[in-house]
Order: structure tokens, then C-alpha cells, then sequence
């Protein structure tokens, strides 16, 4: 492996770190508890904000 070859892995590797870096810093990743946003998370932070009420059971008359 010469000079020219070590050179190139590290600017790659630079490159995916910055990259990385910009997605975790501009709001990447976020779990949130919210699976499947589809890239629209202002309504996938909305639906789970919304959080749904465990179902009642039916209630029974005397």
C-alpha cells in the first residue's frame, strides 16, 4: 500500500465522519419512540404526541 492509496482511505473516512457528524447535528436519528416516519417527522411528532388512551374494557350491568 503505497502513500497515494493511505491518503485516499483517510479523506474517505474524514468524509464519512463529517457526514455523521452534519446528520447527528441537523436532527438525524431521532428514536423518539416513533418508528416509520417516512421522512415527514413534524407529523410523526405530532401523531406521538397524541398519545392514545389504553381501551376500556366493556363494562358490565348489573
Amino acid at each position: 500500500m503505497n502513500l497515494q492509496s493511505i491518503l485516499i482511505l483517510l479523506a474517505i473516512f474524514i468524509v464519512l465522519a463529517l457526514a455523521v457528524v452534519w446528520i447527528a447535528r441537523n436532527g438525524g436519528w431521532q428514536g423518539g419512540g416513533c418508528s416509520g416516519c417516512g421522512g415527514n417527522c413534524g407529523s410523526c411528532h405530532a401523531h406521538c404526541d397524541e398519545k392514545e388512551a389504553p381501551p376500556q374494557p366493556p363494562k358490565k350491568e348489573p
